[in-house]
């Protein structure tokens, strides 16, 4: 019956792997991105909570002497700010597992590239 078995052009199956890969790369990108934005906007919020607190405190006399409104608008803006901050550091730490995922694609397709560099039949002229 002479059933033969064929493979696709290994071109083609490595342009399907760097397609894929790429995907990856895109949505990890992405969400990098997008954790990068939030940090950001965080840290601008971080910095006016604190100026905010810092102007009541300029302004509304020594510890003791503050209105109770201004001491509450400066706990709660303390407050807020310490929140923010701890997750800054928690977005820092979904930036930086995001950065080893793709130091892993980029280790992939460098050893990708090099298997493919290896298995390269030699073309008319006898190089690869």
């Amino acid at each position: 019956m002479g059933i033969r078995f064929r493979t696709r052009a290994q071109q083609r199956d490595q342009q399907g792997d760097r397609a894929r890969m790429q995907s990856v790369r895109d949505a990890v990108m992405a969400a990098r991105s997008s954790a990068e934005r939030e940090r950001e906007g965080l840290r601008l919020r971080i910095a006016e909570w604190y100026d905010r607190a810092v102007a009541i405190m300029d302004t509304s006399g020594e510890y003791g002497a503050r209105s109770p409104e201004d001491e509450s608008e400066i706990s709660a803006a303390s407050k807020e700010a310490a929140s923010a901050e701890l997750r800054v550091r928690e977005i820092a730490r979904s930036i930086a597992v995001f950065d080893g995922i793709l130091i892993q694609l980029d280790e992939a397709e460098h050893a990708s590239g090099q298997q493919a560099d290896a298995t390269a039949s030699p073309g008319p002229d006898g190089e690869a």
